[in-house]
């Protein structure tokens, strides 16, 4: 439906969407692009004589593993207020303790919903938190600018797409998303380049058209709230498992009198020209997992060099199916 019709992708404010369960795999995709926490949840609920954690799901009675499945693209603040919600709805007696496993996106709710929520923090023994980006993807502007690069799914449905318009429907469609404007990285960190060096944070006013604004302002206080998070070592432990596996974009050239569009991404091409006009040579890459750099992935946190994942499955979506991270799980839980 979405590769005839992508425009049904935005979001309608007059329109109540109900996130029913989280995705594990789509069908009939291949799966090792169709599956997405599929593997994890199996990994979550299969015996402990199996190797799994023996986590009980909700088709059981005594269930303790509850996913939480939440719409995406709303503001994250929002998502964050609904997960505190879902806790208090699971926990009825109130005697629960909890612990949280989280990926990508979901490092950054569950950081916000702690934060707003200390009577949920006393009762916190763990995050263990898999390649969030807490301090922002360079990727989150090429696909708000240019086309969807954060997820195997979407890049796949782009590519049969096969209709300028379609994408450029898609594209308008994710720029109404207030997600993937608090993805980007705070305005400390400049993510942009123009041709004569000159850099930028992608969270500057001037970078966006005034109808775009809101996003961006709200994308900043996003941020201002993660840093705060740096706190919730103090009360509860956190394990930041992330990848340095990847050449991961850490910067794009852009065009300032265009709208800061995107220039063609020619990397040694543009290093070559920068070099001629005597332009210092800028960073276009950093250690990552192909969409979160390494560094994003552990900000506001106590780095452990054992918390690096350095064998594969290691990129963005497919390390939560790496064996070392099920590893630190199970000893965590043991």
């Amino acid at each position: 439906i979405l590769r005839r019709n992508p425009s049904l992708l935005a979001r309608q404010d007059n329109q109540t969407v109900e996130a029913v369960r989280v995705i594990e795999r789509f069908q009939p995709i291949p799966q090792s692009w169709g599956n997405v926490y599929g593997s994890l949840c199996d990994f979550l609920t299969q015996a402990k004589a199996g190797g799994g954690l023996g986590l009980i799901s909700e088709k059981y009675p005594n269930p303790n593993f509850f996913p939480f499945a939440y719409d995406w693209r709303q503001d994250n603040q929002e998502s964050a207020r609904q997960l505190a919600e879902f806790i208090r709805n699971k926990d009825k007696s109130g005697n629960s303790r909890f612990r949280f496993i989280v990926h990508s996106m979901g490092g950054i709710v569950t950081r916000l919903m702690l934060l707003e929520n200390p009577d949920i923090v006393a009762k916190t023994d763990l995050l263990f938190q898999i390649a969030s980006p807490l301090s922002g993807s360079a990727k989150a502007y090429y696909t708000l600018k240019k086309r969807p690069q954060f997820n195997p799914i979407f890049d796949f449905l782009c590519q049969k797409l096969q209709n300028g318009d379609r994408v450029a429907d898609l594209r308008l469609s994710i720029m109404g998303f207030p997600s993937i404007y608090q993805l980007l990285p705070p305005p400390e960190i400049k993510c942009l380049c123009d041709r004569q060096g000159k850099l930028y944070s992608a969270l500057e006013d001037s970078v966006w058209q005034e109808h775009f604004r809101g996003y961006v302002k709200t994308a900043r206080e996003v941020h201002q709230q993660l840093r705060k998070s740096e706190s919730l070592h103090n009360q509860i432990k956190i394990r930041c498992i992330a990848s340095a596996s990847y050449p991961t974009p850490k910067r794009y050239f852009i065009d300032p009198i265009k709208d800061f569009n995107l220039i063609a991404q020619y990397p040694n091409l543009i290093r070559r020209i920068m070099a001629n006009m005597g332009i210092r040579r800028v960073s276009l890459f950093a250690d990552g997992d192909d969409t979160v750099t390494f560094s994003s992935a552990i900000a506001y946190s106590v780095h452990k060099p054992e918390n690096e994942i350095d064998t594969e499955p290691a990129n963005h979506t497919t390390i939560c199916d790496n064996q070392e991270v099920h590893n630190m799980l199970r000893m965590e839980w043991n």
